[in-house]
């Protein structure tokens, strides 16, 4: 099988209007529970190799938040939806309705809106790539995590090193008010569904080109 890092333009693109409609739907969902206009644009997807995890999250002494899942279903894999800390209060205060600038700490009921707001734009992502594999694909329960990068690349690089080779970089931009908060999903996406997904998208770019 080719390499998914060697996925053409068109595949590329295709994977990035799968995660826009999954992501369109989160935003929609996200303006319900706060009752505010909320859009979320995804400037790039992209796939890199497992090893470039450590270049991905952040800086390595940077602090950051990550609501992490395992994906159940006929394909497998885990799922990681992060910010950085100041990137996550903010987020917390525009869950929360409060003034921007109100969380300094993240107490439990600031990371239970997190949980639920990675639990909303988990879904509905999978939900988006359940479509294109023409299969079901479940988050699990939300994991907080809260640590330096390292130590959050290490836990992760331990935890998915045996079943997964790549992994889907998308970058993330919430939107509300006069506030942008940048996020990173990552998606780990063991073989068989690596497989499923090139097998889909080769098959998109096949259409696009009739």
């Amino acid at each position: 099988m080719k390499s998914p890092l060697e996925l053409t333009a068109l595949q590329r693109d295709s994977l990035r209007e799968i995660v826009s409609i999954g992501v369109s739907h989160a935003a929609t969902a996200l303006s319900k529970m706060i009752n505010r206009k909320v859009l979320i644009d995804v400037p790039n997807v992209n796939i890199l190799s497992i090893n470039k995890l450590s270049d991905v999250l952040a800086p390595s002494k940077e602090l950051i938040v990550g609501i992490y899942f395992k994906v159940i279903g006929k394909a497998s894999g885990k799922a990681l939806l992060s910010f950085k800390k100041e990137s996550a209060l903010i987020l917390a205060d525009v869950l929360m309705k409060k003034p921007v600038g109100h969380t300094k700490i993240l107490s439990e009921m600031e990371q239970s809106a997190l949980k639920e707001l990675g639990a909303i734009s988990t879904s509905v992502c999978l939900n988006a790539l359940a479509d294109l594999l023409n299969m079901t694909l479940l988050p699990s329960i939300p994991h907080f995590m809260f640590d330096y990068a390292q130590s959050i690349v290490k836990s992760l690089f331990d935890e998915v090193k045996s079943d997964s080779e790549y992994l889907v970089v998308v970058d993330s931009e919430f939107k509300e008010s006069n506030n942008t908060i940048l996020g990173r999903f990552l998606i780990f996406p063991d073989e068989p569904a690596f497989e499923s997904i090139f097998k889909a998208l080769k098959l998109k770019e096949e259409q696009k080109k009739k």
